[in-house]
């Protein structure tokens, strides 16, 4: 192969891998379809975001860094973009935003998570509410847990010392937890 096909395929596969980099990086809560990543630290004030239909409504869900702090903020729902979500971050962090059916309703939840140094949390708004409303909380820090799972209802997380599962299951709009070992209090997270 010659200098000019080498750089021709190299071009095609690098711009392939920026275009899915620019689309998401690789996500730290698997199992979602429609989400984005935001790392505060490198992406500085930039906008990010996502649409979803909620009920023939086409509603936009933005993350953006002010300062070291994070905003998501929504439009299209009785307010105008109101915020929903508002952190102070940390060095490392890094945040996705997601949307994903919990309750099983056909209007999908905001899915915020937080991953950091030694922790990861997932919060769970409703969409219905402008965000106002957290179904659930899942909040591990000291433990080295670094990614957790969607699956439908669920919201899983697998500590690697002791292998065990935790595991958050949306009933009704409210999340019921339970791990593997049978300990059942998400305190043992914290």
């Amino acid at each position: 192969m010659n200098l000019k096909k080498l750089l021709a395929v190299l071009g095609i596969a690098a711009s392939m891998g920026l275009a899915r980099v620019s689309h998401a990086a690789e996500p730290f809560v698997k199992g979602l379809d429609t989400y984005f990543t935001y790392v505060p630290a490198t992406e500085g004030t930039a906008d990010k975001s996502l649409r979803v239909d909620v009920s023939g409504q086409e509603v936009t869900i933005h993350a953006m860094g002010r300062g070291n702090e994070l905003m998501v903020v929504m439009e299209g729902v009785r307010e105008s973009r109101p915020v929903v979500y508002r952190e102070t971050w940390s060095q490392g962090d890094e945040y996705l935003v997601a949307v994903h059916d919990f309750s099983g309703d056909g209007v999908p939840e905001i899915l915020v998570a937080v991953r950091g140094n030694d922790h990861l949390s997932v919060r769970i708004l409703d969409l219905r509410s402008g965000g106002k409303t957290v179904l659930g909380e899942m909040v591990s820090r000291g433990h080295g847990i670094r990614e957790a799972r969607v699956f439908r209802q669920a919201v899983t997380m697998k500590c690697p010392q002791n292998n065990v599962l935790y595991t958050w299951t949306c009933h009704n709009g409210v999340f019921d937890f339970l791990s593997s070992d049978h300990r059942d209090n998400p305190s043992d997270l914290l």
